[in-house]
């Protein structure tokens, strides 16, 4: 029990641009490749982290100057980078120094040209990408799947909502219902924002999904039939499902085989979901075993899940 209050007030704001993944554009212009790098102003020093990219056409260096950093939105830095190759390359390799970054850092990167496009996920275990210009190629499934764990579990808003539904118990078949409904509905609306046929604006999705912790928080003083709590989880997974599928659409993984897209994505973050339930809830079991954690221990973990909700709320809207 003592760790999940200790997650519940983790510092850690849920942000778009999260310490620990950088987002990078490498459009090739016959002998230039100008490179556009999104990160966390948090992790890096736009400078040094351009500095630490390499790229080496056919395997020739390419020579490298920052030309812009400017500041984006929720606590980001756009970099701007030119690398000037000695001839218009056939093959393109690009190498980051991510060991110097947070640990587990992830980078995604999308290399253009007029006519095609490569995807790759370097991180420090395999920080290169090396790509033949003109071929088309997206994420496999595995990486994209990956992407789906990694982002529930980097995703404090989403995990600390699950955490404040399963808090006051109920018997495994309306935890089952609850956790169910709110899968079912984030998957409806991952796909309708991803794949942009609907896609509200997050300057109103993320504040909603901030009052939805909130209001789960509160709710849990006055919740008398959890059996019936699903039907108010499905709407909020309708939340959190577009704030998913923002996500999957911002580093552009929607595009080409959206079918395979979505389904490894998803699989991937529900995947992360029932291993942090898998968890939680045998503490939560042990915990109710306690005298004290009806009236008092569940009453300040909601407090905590309604404070968090709120600070989210006004981060996100101030």
């Amino acid at each position: 029990m003592k760790l999940v209050l200790a997650l519940l007030l983790l510092p850690a704001i849920a942000l778009a641009h999260e310490v620990g993944l950088s987002r990078g554009t490498y459009f090739v212009r016959g002998a230039e490749v100008v490179a556009t790098f999104d990160v966390a102003r948090r992790e890096a020093d736009g400078a040094r982290f351009a500095e630490g990219v390499r790229v080496t056409a056919d395997g020739a260096a390419c020579a490298g100057t920052v030309r812009s950093q400017r500041p984006s939105d929720n606590d980001g830095l756009e970099i701007e980078a030119v690398y000037r190759c000695p001839a218009a390359p056939a093959t393109l390799q690009i190498h980051l120094a991510l060991s110097t970054l947070a640990p587990g850092h992830r980078h995604l990167g999308r290399v253009l040209t007029d006519t095609s496009s490569a995807a790759f996920v370097a991180d420090a275990g395999a920080p290169s990408f090396t790509t033949t210009l003109g071929e088309q190629t997206e994420l496999g499934f595995g990486a994209l799947f990956a992407l789906g764990v990694e982002h529930i579990l980097t995703g404090f808003d989403h995990l600390v909502f699950l955490l404040g539904l399963v808090l006051v118990g109920g018997t495994w078949r309306a935890l089952l219902g609850v956790v169910t409904a709110f899968t079912l509905a984030h998957s409806i609306t991952l796909g309708l924002a991803a794949t942009g046929v609907y896609a509200p604006d997050p300057r109103w999705i993320e504040p909603a999904i901030a009052l939805s912790i909130a209001y789960v928080g509160v709710e849990n003083f006055f919740v008398r039939d959890v059996a019936r709590r699903w039907r108010i989880t499905f709407a909020f997974g309708l939340l959190h499902g577009f704030g998913f599928g923002g996500a999957l659409a911002e580093i552009g993984l929607a595009q080409g085989d959206a079918l395979r897209t979505l389904l490894a994505f998803n699989l991937g973050v529900e995947a992360g979901q029932v291993a942090v339930l898998a968890a939680v809830l045998p503490l939560l079991a042990l915990a109710r075993r306690r005298p004290w954690f009806a009236p008092w221990g569940v009453a300040a973990v909601s407090a905590a899940v309604t404070l968090a909700g709120v600070a989210w709320f006004i981060e996100r809207v101030v």
